[in-house]
């Protein structure tokens, strides 16, 4: 799963965090959600909308994206064409 994540994050738009991650959902333009194993509960009941539960914590998540600040929620936004 984690090869699956980084290349989402190269090859794709991602946003970071819960309340981001809900506004672009209400908008439609979400298709693919990863979250961390201690991750905040969310209301996602969204359809279309493949939501993967990693095995790592948000401060692994951290690590993997090359950030400095703890990861809860990625979200991988639609292509626009």
């Amino acid at each position: 799963m984690r090869a699956d994540l980084i290349t989402e994050l190269k090859e794709s738009k991602v946003i970071f965090g819960p309340k981001r991650t809900l506004k672009f959902l209400k908008k439609g333009l979400v298709k693919k959600i990863y979250l961390a194993s201690d991750a905040p509960a969310m209301q996602l009941k969204e359809k279309n909308v493949e939501i993967i539960t990693l095995d790592v914590n948000k401060e692994n998540l951290k690590e993997i994206c090359k950030k400095n600040f703890n990861i809860s929620v990625i979200s991988v936004l639609k292509n626009e064409s």
